[in-house]
């Protein structure tokens, strides 16, 4: 038996090693993964099809469920709706635009280089350039943490000093999340 995984190990790499005992195990179809059947399809149309297709639908989803949750948004607030509303966006938009400029397609760029690297079998660069571009999102997302917690004064609105503070405290309450979300967005990519 050991010498079965050896002689698989020597002439499949261990990538294949994996899939190999995966299929002796359990007497199975070999696994196929997405570049598998990119790479078995004849036609790259097809290919952007689906996967356009597969994106709209999710993003009509999305849409669907945002646009759900204002009902029970609206029933929970009972009369202060329109008040929870007006400091809802006033702190989604502020929020929104300092999140995409912390993120602004860095995670992209370096999930297309580790591929390449991966595809090259280059695994040490990979993993170096992952660690300093963790470091580096980490050290955006307390810039801009820290930027909009103590900028939140300047982008408060509101027609009285009550709504200006509340405003304020909303703003401020969405700083952890402008923290964690770069570091996050870079393991997605």
């Amino acid at each position: 038996m050991l010498a079965f995984y050896i002689k698989i190990m020597y002439s499949y790499g261990w990538y294949n090693l994996r899939k190999r005992i995966f299929q002796y195990m359990f007497k199975r179809k070999p696994y196929v993964g997405l570049s598998d059947k990119i790479r078995n399809q004849k036609n790259s149309q097809q290919i952007l099809l689906e996967s356009s297709s597969w994106l709209t639908i999710g993003n009509i989803v999305s849409r669907l469920l945002g646009a759900l949750y204002i009902i029970p948004w609206g029933m929970w607030m009972g009369a202060d709706r329109d008040n929870a509303n007006y400091l809802y966006f006033i702190a989604y938009n502020i929020y929104a635009l300092v999140l995409q400029i912390s993120t602004a397609g860095i995670p992209v760029a370096i999930s297309k280089i580790v591929a390449d690297n991966h595809a090259r079998r280059d695994y040490k660069t990979s993993w170096r350039l992952f660690k300093g571009t963790m470091l580096f999102m980490t050290f955006l997302g307390f810039v801009f943490a820290a930027g909009m917690y103590f900028a939140a004064p300047l982008f408060a609105k509101g027609a009285t000093p009550e709504e200006v503070a509340d405003s304020i405290l909303v703003i401020r309450s969405l700083t952890p999340a402008v923290l964690i979300i770069p570091p996050l967005s870079l393991m997605r990519g």
